[in-house]
């Protein structure tokens, strides 16, 4: 899932990343970002579960490591629109291929209607959260039966879209 900013960032393009996160409160974190253009900055940023925002993104994060090896300074995180297994932070996804969101959002736009064939990786449709964009794709190849309407508010644990997977 490729993501990208209302600045006009576009999908598959790479974006800030986080060099060193440090908590400095309960929920609380200091954080090193790392722009494409090699430049840093410092921000503050919040965690919520397993999930950390930023204003330039929301980043799944690690568990924290045992006390033995908190000295060690953590792996850099990538984007939540970065790598294999991207949508899991922001949409769950089942086997028989129906997609559910994992936190509430907003469909900004649709890209495939009910009754079309969609191939695995073809973007259904674009979300909304955290004022950012987020792209959700096909998990499989298969017959899309069903996708939320363009302007949709959903909460956790509704539809998204329900694919008919090609065995």
């Amino acid at each position: 899932m490729a993501g990208h900013s209302r600045s006009g960032q576009q999908p598959g393009t790479a974006g800030p990343r986080i060099k060193k996160l440090e908590q400095i409160a309960p929920g609380a974190y200091r954080v090193v970002i790392e722009n494409p253009d090699g430049t840093e900055e410092t921000i503050t940023a919040t965690r919520h579960g397993d999930i950390v925002e930023t204003p330039y993104g929301s980043y799944p994060v690690p568990p924290p490591p045992p006390p033995s090896q908190q000295a060690r300074e953590p792996p850099a995180l990538q984007p939540a629109s970065q790598g294999a297994g991207t949508q899991s932070w922001l949409v769950e996804e089942n086997p028989r291929g129906t997609l559910r969101a994992r936190i509430p959002l907003r469909v900004a736009e649709t890209h495939a209607s009910p009754g079309q064939r969609v191939e695995q990786g073809q973007p259904l449709l674009v979300a909304e959260t955290m004022k950012m964009l987020h792209e959700v794709t096909a998990p499989c190849t298969g017959t899309l039966e069903e996708i939320a309407q363009s302007g949709a508010s959903i909460q956790r644990g509704q539809v998204l879209a329900r694919i008919r997977c090609k065995e």
